[in-house]
């Protein structure tokens, strides 16, 4: 199963804890919803939801091939529309990055449909997903997802109109000593912060470092 670092990540730093229902919102192949699984109590149920049919259709035999087969659901459909029944304490997602390809610009058209589903976020802007997530998060619930840096302040914004607030930042650099590029939210109803940290993936060497193979140890094999 290919697995990017932005997911790899996400998921190693999630913690589902006693949750007992998990929601992963445009799951792909399945692996942070899997990740849950692995993480999560075994009386955790988890539900994936996809708006393609292929993706959804791979996570299900993702799913149905791992040892925690009886816990994880594949769905396909548009999560702005699906009737999905309660709601869940724990949500989480990889979610769509680029605002839009523009029509002069030639740095998306290599994408492929799936691929360009899942990277432009026109089909789940984040003003829409925070407006899904405050509907489906229970009271006490935590909303974990990645965002580019760039994005941090729109994201602060849009998570505050719909009522859910940044309890805790990852702060993501590629390399140590570069600024960040990505940034590891968890979000709740209350306004508890929690402070921030910051991490990078390699040191100067090009080398993973000592920080990022401790959080995701537990997934990758090379490590």
């Amino acid at each position: 199963m290919k697995v990017n670092t932005d997911s790899m990540l996400l998921g190693s730093w999630a913690q589902p804890g006693n949750a007992k229902r998990v929601l992963d919102i445009g799951t792909g192949s399945g692996i942070l919803a899997l990740m849950m699984a692995q993480k999560a109590s075994s009386a955790a149920q988890i539900t994936a939801v996809d708006i393609d049919g292929l993706a959804a259709a791979q996570a299900a035999q993702n799913f149905a091939a791992s040892p925690w087969s009886t816990q994880l659901q594949a769905l396909t459909g548009d999560i702005t529309s699906l009737t999905l029944s309660g709601r869940f304490d724990v949500i989480i997602t990889n979610p769509p990055y680029f605002e839009s390809v523009s029509g002069d610009s030639r740095a998306y058209t290599t994408l492929t449909t799936e691929r360009a589903t899942a990277r432009i976020d026109d089909s789940l802007s984040p003003a829409t997903l925070f407006d899904v997530v405050s509907r489906q998060l229970t009271d006490d619930g935590i909303f974990y997802c990645v965002y580019p840096a760039s994005r941090e302040t729109l994201i602060t914004e849009t998570a505050e109109k719909a009522g859910l607030y940044a309890s805790q930042r990852l702060y993501v650099s590629a390399v140590v000593d570069k600024q960040p590029y990505l940034i590891a939210w968890r979000f709740k109803r209350q306004r508890n912060c929690l402070g921030s940290k910051q991490l990078a993936i390699r040191d100067g060497n090009g080398e993973y470092t000592s920080e990022f193979r401790r959080l995701c140890r537990e997934f990758y094999l090379k490590f």
